[in-house]
């Protein structure tokens, strides 16, 4: 209809930069956490963010193991390489104790 878009949210980079200046910190002291390979972590990616990839969220079944157990690794690859991302870190899940 010859409007302009504009995107803003993960996994743009501007969204993972306004929370950095919204809490004062530096990405070298943040990790960010997330079960989408395509949000939490392209977008950690494009912001030069340390993240944790939940291998137990969206993508379990990607692969071929339990809840709470980690994936092969060249299952993990395969994916990482499929998406375009990589973590910098992989947890099968995300629970307080």
């Amino acid at each position: 209809m010859g409007g302009e878009c504009e995107y803003f949210g993960k996994p743009h980079a501007e969204h993972f930069k306004a929370c950095l200046r919204e809490l004062g910190l530096d990405a070298d002291r943040v990790c960010h956490v997330g079960d989408s390979l395509h949000h939490d972590i392209e977008g950690a990616n494009r912001a030069n963010i340390s993240s944790v990839f939940i291998t137990g969220g969206i993508h379990s079944d990607d692969f071929d193991c339990d809840i709470g157990e980690i994936p092969e690794r060249d299952a993990l690859v395969e994916l990482f390489e499929e998406m375009g991302c990589k973590p910098t870190h992989v947890s099968p899940l995300l629970q307080y104790c």
